[in-house]
């Protein structure tokens, strides 16, 4: 099964095609074929330039876009521009082509990078000023907690408390870390640049979340995200005010 994945919610855009079985899971073993990825940061690396990039890897790939038999797009949280880029897209697309579009955390997409660690994985990414978006996964992935907002001070106390094997993963750069934390044995820290959620997981995981329901790529009587239903996962309410004349 031919997937398409976008992910625009951080500050590396990254798009991904991607082949693989709709009745398997990708972490039991089940075949995986990465076909093309691209991954950009900088200041190319933005939700307006996504068409462009998802145009130009199809065509170094050689790969007729009309056969993508799903769109699987990071929701968010993260940067509320890069959100409504990525979705909007992701949506469009999937309404052009008529297949099913969708969505997966960001921070759940950030923890696929470490599954295999044999470590809980804890997850990071900067929201509001003072305060983070976190989630906890088990070393196979599994959701320990949901996304939450965390505040700066709180986090930093909550890892002091951490006693078992973690790897800490994210906006590591953002947070003022005490010297003690830092010289935890049991901690392990990974900055964002080998963290940035990929566009190849992000198909992989909205395909194993999904699972068989998309075996034979017509979609019937299974419950997913339609184009009108998907929308961007705020941690905070985007302040848009309503232009008075």
């Amino acid at each position: 099964m031919f997937i398409l994945g976008i992910s625009s919610t951080t500050k590396i855009l990254s798009v991904a095609l991607v082949d693989c079985a709709a009745d398997k899971n990708r972490l039991a073993g089940a075949e995986f074929k990465l076909l093309a990825e691209f991954n950009l940061s900088g200041e190319r690396a933005r939700a307006e330039n996504i068409t462009y990039f998802i145009e130009k890897m199809l065509a170094r790939a050689g790969f007729d876009i009309k056969k993508i038999e799903a769109i699987a797009v990071v929701q968010g949280p993260g940067a509320y521009g890069g959100m409504r880029g990525g979705v909007t897209c992701a949506k469009a697309l999937a309404q052009v082509l008529g297949v099913p579009v969708l969505g997966v955390s960001t921070l759940e997409v950030m923890a696929d990078n470490f599954v295999g660690t044999g470590k809980t994985i804890m997850v990071i990414l900067d929201s509001k000023a003072g305060e983070f978006n976190l989630a906890l996964f088990s070393p196979s992935l599994q959701r320990l907690t949901e996304d939450f907002v965390i505040s700066e001070t709180k986090l930093v106390n909550k890892i002091k408390a951490i006693d078992g094997e973690m790897l800490v993963a994210g906006a590591l750069d953002k947070i003022d870390w005490p010297e003690s934390i830092l010289k935890k044995e049991n901690l392990t820290f990974v900055p964002f640049a080998q963290s940035f959620p990929r566009a190849s997981a992000t198909a992989a995981l909205a395909l194993e979340q999904y699972g068989a329901g998309l075996a034979g790529t017509k979609i019937k009587n299974v419950s997913l995200e339609n184009c009108l239903k998907l929308l961007p996962r705020y941690s905070h309410q985007p302040n848009i005010r309503e232009y008075k004349k």
